[in-house]
């Protein structure tokens, strides 16, 4: 009975060191605002278009390189987009792969913004990151989910699953993850 004590002691003692541990990943608005420079971004996206006649299956990967861009993310609930870097797209099909690089470059472009738990909600577009740009539709409303948020780093991903090319008999997926350090 004793070590039974001892036991459960130990173990109401440990739940409460973890239950007060400091949390890195506070997901709010002062932690989101300030400046942030793209160090990683990645998109994976996946389409099949079902016709009567013809199946056209393809994937695209896209990323990025050259990274000179930030995201400032200020008190007042403006974003500020500023710098460039490369987009490396290969595109994969049954019979070929192609792939392409185009450069990404904005000028102190402003948008506005505003958190609701983990989703960042950009209103005005985002950025292009890969063959894409980061829209859930054609209202310029880019949704992102933050999936990482400490004092110098963060992790935005997103999915591609509503674009407007995509037919009502075609299947597409997608997403992709953009990592920001400062």
């Amino acid at each position: 009975m004793k070590y039974f004590i001892l036991f459960i002691l130990l173990l109401f003692t440990t739940s409460i060191f973890i239950s007060c541990s400091n949390n890195d990943n506070d997901i709010n608005q002062e932690n989101l605002v300030g400046t942030w420079s793209l160090t990683s971004s990645i998109e994976e996206f996946n389409h099949e278009e079902n016709t009567q006649n013809n199946a056209n299956n393809f994937t695209l990967i896209s990323t990025g390189s050259n990274f000179n861009f930030t995201l400032t993310f200020n008190d007042d609930e403006t974003l500020t987009r500023d710098g460039s870097f490369n987009i490396n797209t290969t595109i994969i099909t049954d019979t070929y792969q192609e792939s392409q690089v185009e450069i990404e470059e904005v000028n102190n472009e402003i948008s506005e913004w505003f958190l609701d738990g983990s989703t960042l909600t950009i209103t005005g577009g985002f950025i292009k990151v890969g063959a894409f740009d980061i829209l859930s539709n054609s209202t310029g409303i880019s949704k992102l989910k933050i999936t990482t948020l400490k004092e110098d780093k963060l992790v935005l991903t997103y999915k591609l699953d509503q674009l407007e090319f995509v037919g009502p008999q075609d299947e597409s997926n997608g997403s992709g993850k953009l990592v920001f350090q400062r």
